[in-house]
């Protein structure tokens, strides 16, 4: 937002080092690498405590009963579910509405049916969790089939310093509610998957060659009235 049209900007920088071959310089980079994930571990462990306090004493101000993850994640459980735990052959499919603690504003929700004809259950390969954020992973061992619950996320699980866009503030704790709709075994997941998105091609095509009819017919409505 500060960049205007015809600005500038002006870097500067400083040679620390030459390095001779390819290898000395791929060894720099991962010592770097490994400083800044170390450091990054601390950050994140300080905030961590931060976090923990702020879900804590907001837990304890509104009576809620949770359950803490080995990470860190307060689960509520609100319906225990049927079946077994699942386990890393299957594949949960989860409604959920993801809150800001702070102000609990609404960030994102698959559960609005009505405003989202679309929507759908989300899936989530429980040997693939790192497609999401860590706090879902795991809040997510927790569940079972029928499941509904509330995961209270510190911000070092979720989104951490960077944030995620205007809605998710950098060192934000974030709340899910959580229903899993159903768990289902992963190749019949991948299968749906599959069928889903050939269906979605095909609803692209179509519109795509209606698109086109139309314009056709509009060129030739035009070239008729031209030609009168």
């Amino acid at each position: 937002p500060f960049m205007k049209k015809g600005a500038y900007i002006i870097a500067s920088y400083k040679v620390m080092n030459v390095f001779d071959t390819k290898a000395a310089a791929d060894s720099a980079t991962n010592a770097q690498m490994l400083i800044a994930r170390a450091n990054d571990s601390v950050r994140s462990a300080k905030q961590l405590v931060k976090d923990d306090k702020i879900i804590t004493d907001y837990l304890k101000k509104n009576n809620i009963q949770t359950v803490k993850t080995p990470l860190g994640v307060y689960v509520q459980i609100l319906q225990a579910g049927e079946g077994n735990p699942v386990d890393t052959s299957q594949v949960m499919k989860v409604f959920y509405t993801g809150k800001t603690l702070e102000d609990g504003k609404v960030f994102d929700s698959n559960m609005d049916t009505l405003k989202n004809p679309g929507a759908r259950a989300f899936a989530v390969y429980m040997s693939r969790t790192e497609s999401v954020i860590k706090g879902w992973g795991e809040g997510l061992k927790l569940l079972k089939k029928g499941s509904k619950a509330v995961f209270y996320i510190p911000s070092s699980l979720a989104y951490g310093s960077q944030g995620a866009g205007d809605a998710i503030k950098p060192n934000s704790n974030l709340v899910f509610d959580i229903e899993v709709a159903d768990v289902v075994p992963a190749a019949q997941a991948r299968a749906e998957e599959v069928a889903l998105q050939k269906k979605m091609e095909a609803a692209r095509k179509n519109y795509m060659d209606s698109v086109e009819r139309a314009e056709k017919l509009n060129l030739k409505d035009s070239a008729l009235k031209g030609g009168k």
